[in-house]
């Protein structure tokens, strides 16, 4: 008899849905198992099936999130790299004119490494950039930066930090629809096991018929 309770999914799948397939729709099994005392009725298996669709339909979902997990990573690596590049230029750019101990090294937090961390190097290339656009002595001052330059370099610190605010999302619904799926899958073999074997008893006396139901003990 099929092991539902830790049975691959693949064959979790298939064999659930045999057995609730032919056990509503084969007349002469049907007979047995909706008489007393088991009063099984169509629904019962329609129920069944609908657990069989739910697993799979689960899956996909999980599948399809997945995907849109990975390429809203990739997408968020991308762009903080774009900011990375343009930061670490423009931070070296400002050294050249404002060497340590000048009030716009500090203003403009030229001192360190830029952070590893995404969200941290984010944070610092925003302020840096902010505090340029809001110094256009400062930007005059340096051969390479004018206003454009530093809106662009905003535009990328947007785009990267909605990039990291999708990923976030994308990551959640991931671990969300993994959890329903695990869940959906919990509740068949739960349901199936039990139909499996209230089905097996009824049909103690019938071989054949529960071999239509793929219930036969493995030898």
């Amino acid at each position: 008899m099929p092991s539902f309770s830790n049975a691959p999914i693949p064959d979790l799948l298939r064999d659930a849905r045999d057995l609730y397939t032919n056990a509503r729709d084969d007349a002469e099994v049907f007979a047995i198992l909706s008489a007393e005392p088991y009063l099984f009725t169509t629904a019962d298996f329609d129920a069944g099936l609908a657990l069989v669709q739910a697993v799979t339909d689960a899956q996909s979902t999980e599948a399809r999130e997945s995907l849109e997990s990975q390429q809203a990573t990739q997408a968020y690596g991308a762009a903080v790299q774009a900011v990375e590049r343009a930061y670490a230029g423009h931070r070296a750019q400002g050294r050249k004119v404002f060497p340590r101990g000048t009030p716009e090294y500090g203003a403009l937090g030229l001192g360190g490494d830029a952070p590893d961390d995404r969200e941290d190097l984010l944070r610092d290339a925003g302020r840096f950039y902010d505090a340029l656009a809001a110094s256009p002595d400062v930007v005059a001052a340096v051969r390479g930066y004018s206003d454009a330059v530093v809106a662009d370099a905003q535009a990328l610190v947007r785009v990267a930090t909605q990039a990291g605010t999708a990923q976030t999302k994308e990551q959640g619904d991931l671990d969300r629809v993994g959890v329903a799926r695990k869940d959906a899958i919990r509740t068949l073999r739960k349901h199936a096991a039990l139909t499996a074997s209230d089905c097996a008893h009824a049909l103690a006396d019938h071989p054949q018929l529960r071999e239509r139901l793929g219930l036969l003990e493995r030898s």
